[in-house]
């Protein structure tokens, strides 16, 4: 079953036409492959588990075999800045400037990033170097910090362009599915990027229903093959921290961020939520109260 350089796309199954979603299957050398399930967090089912849906497609009759008889190397998850141009927030602040994911220079449809990410990181050089010969002054810092012409940079850039002409197929696909890619078509394929319109987007946290207004689902039980358990994650993941390293600040579970609850209060689903409220700590219990530890520049 494997093809090496096979790549595989999809979108919808095993979600419904009203959650946005699909999934990616790249083959790749030395009889390897990587797969993944993409789910947006505007879902409306607060029972859906986008674990169990990647189970599920896993078990899609022309995926499975794929995987049967293989043995899994890593595995892990991550949140994708999915808001194309109408989410990039202010890129430059004294000191700093955002590139790459950081700043969601993204193709969605594409489930692109990584050139536009080298291509931002390469602006924000080019930008960075101009103030180089800028005269630091102590009453106004501003413009010997601030890389201010980056912005404008990206602006005149291929990359600025290639978001701009998808910058309205993810939002399409708030009306669901069908709507979603008959949309897409019509961007792609009829107006190419050129659509006198922009549509926005709305918050994803307020599309969340509560759970006595939606079923829940049936998954099915794990069978150890194309089916594992939530925990099993938490096991395979290969994560690389070294314990002797002080910490910088200290989080008991109890010192929970206010706001942290407030989705699945409301849903009762996403992740098991209580109805006790966030325990709040002074900042000055979360700080490291240990000595301050050696910085290898400081033997240098």
């Amino acid at each position: 079953m494997h093809d090496e350089g096979a790549t595989l796309h999809t979108i919808g199954w095993p979600l419904k036409s009203d959650t946005y979603g699909g999934s990616f299957l790249y083959h790749n050398e030395n009889n390897q492959v990587a797969v993944g399930f993409v789910i947006g967090l505007d879902y409306r089912n607060p029972h859906l588990s986008p674990f169990e849906e990647f189970q599920r497609f896993k078990n899609h009759p022309a995926i499975r075999p794929i995987f049967e008889g293989g043995t899994r190397v890593s595995y892990g998850a991550r949140a994708i800045s999915e808001g194309g141009l109408q989410s990039i927030p202010k890129l430059t602040f004294p000191g700093g400037l955002l590139v790459g994911d950081t700043a969601g220079f993204l193709n969605v449809p594409k489930i692109k990033g990584t050139h536009t990410s080298m291509k931002s990181a390469m602006l924000a050089a080019e930008a960075v170097f101009e103030l180089l010969p800028v005269e630091y002054d102590e009453e106004n810092p501003g413009p010997a910090l601030e890389a201010s012409g980056y912005p404008e940079m990206l602006k005149n850039s291929w990359l600025w362009q290639e978001l701009h002409k998808v910058r309205n197929i993810r939002p399409g696909f708030q009306k669901g599915l069908w709507l979603g890619l008959f949309n897409a078509a019509l961007e792609s394929y009829l107006l190419r990027g050129k659509a006198p319109w922009t549509m926005g987007h709305h918050a994803d946290h307020e599309q969340i229903g509560h759970k006595d207004d939606y079923p829940k689902i049936d998954y099915p039980r794990p069978d150890g093959v194309g089916r594992r358990p939530a925990g099993a994650p938490a096991v395979a993941r290969r994560q690389r921290a070294d314990c002797a390293e002080p910490r910088e600040i200290r989080c008991p579970r109890a010192a929970l961020l206010p706001g942290r609850s407030i989705r699945n209060r409301r849903a009762r689903g996403p992740a098991r939520a209580t109805d006790k409220r966030p325990e709040l700590r002074p900042l000055q219990d979360l700080r490291y109260q240990g000595s301050e530890p050696e910085h290898p520049l400081d033997r240098a």
